[in-house]
């Protein structure tokens, strides 16, 4: 009768190890599978930042993006030429905060309508000096960014 009881105790706790086995090999599969779709899916996210950014950077309108604490961390070529510097130079400038010269100062009241408002704000005419001394007139638009966990950013096309 032991021994029969031992069997039984035996087959019980194989028939749980294939049955937990079973289970773990098929949320493997399932963990895998998810793992792959992430892969394609971070591939494809990469393939449009580049789409995007390649047209971005191949536009002649001048495109800025400053982050929640109004320091610009993002010019494309065009604002660079716009501005007459690299756009490098204009990393991290504000324009509510000590402007680096290429901003036009009179940007600041457009750029607070558009960050307090949460709309687009035109702007046209704005007196700029450019590359060598010359005064240019500017125009365009200063959008609102709602980004998760950055409220208040703001961009300029």
């Amino acid at each position: 009768r032991d021994e029969e009881a031992l069997k039984e105790a035996h087959d019980q706790l194989e028939a749980r190890v294939r049955q937990r086995t079973a289970e773990l090999e098929a949320a493997n599969r399932q963990l895998q599978g998810e793992m792959g779709q992430r892969r394609r899916t971070e591939a494809e996210v990469m393939r449009l930042k580049e789409f995007y950014q390649s047209i971005i950077e191949g536009i002649t309108t001048g495109v800025w993006v400053s982050d929640e604490h109004d320091q610009i961390y993002y010019l494309n070529r065009a604002m660079g030429q716009i501005a007459g510097v690299p756009p490098e130079r204009l990393w991290n400038a504000s324009p509510l905060k000590d402007p680096a010269p290429e901003l036009p100062a009179h940007l600041r009241h457009h750029y607070l309508k558009a960050k307090e408002l949460m709309i687009p704000v035109r702007y046209e005419g704005l007196a700029v000096s450019g590359p060598g001394g010359g005064c240019r007139y500017q125009s365009g638009w200063l959008i609102p960014l709602a980004v998760e966990d950055v409220e208040g950013a703001a961009a300029g096309l």
